[in-house]
């Protein structure tokens, strides 16, 4: 018995050991991206709604290069209705792989990403013809697509900014939000 609790905790080191190993190889190449952006978006398709057009958007990134100009990459991200009573008023939560297309310039990279993307929406719905709104959920399957430029500020912090849009297929009616952001993203 006493010989199992030994090598039972020797396994538990090794297990761990490796399990360091194996994370930590790949951080030392620079082969992650992680990195956060805020910005603004508006519907960019004629809305039964006319003052559904303005949105606050923020996204989370992790991405892990395939190849030196290939990305896939894991979105999460919210966009959140700015509008005032009586527009949709849906806010969304989004999760998205998406795969980047790199292009390294002399003092930039720029890149261009589609994915599906999964769309989880609550809030209100307000007709124009209703008096009050409804309280709705929606959660669909759709799609992102981008172009985004990383301005080098060191070997592994970037300067990111993002023209993204969003097709989200309502029940009502599609939608594409379009938006742009910018922030920061930390190559490991």
């Amino acid at each position: 018995m006493g010989a199992d609790k030994v090598s039972g905790g020797f396994m538990i080191r090794y297990a761990v050991f490796l399990l360091v190993l194996l994370t930590t190889l790949p951080l030392a190449a620079q082969t992650y991206v992680v990195g956060g952006t805020m910005g603004v978006a508006s519907n960019a398709t004629e809305s039964i709604n006319p003052g559904d057009h303005n949105f606050d958007t923020r996204e989370f990134h992790f991405g892990w290069f395939m190849e030196d100009d290939t990305l896939l990459v894991f979105r999460y991200g919210q966009i959140e209705n700015a509008g005032d009573y009586g527009s949709v008023g849906l806010d969304f939560d989004y999760y998205a792989f998406t795969v980047d297309y790199i292009f390294v310039e002399k003092f930039f990279t720029s890149g261009v990403y589609l994915g599906p993307a999964y769309y989880d929406g609550t809030g209100y719905w307000a007709l124009p013809w209703q008096e009050t709104p409804v309280e709705k959920e929606e959660s669909k399957i759709g799609a992102t697509a981008g172009i985004e430029s990383f301005i080098p500020l060191s070997t592994r912090v970037d300067l990111t900014f993002q023209i993204s849009a969003h097709y989200l297929p309502l029940e009502e009616e599609d939608q594409v939000t379009v938006g742009i952001l910018g922030g920061f993203s930390f190559k490991f």
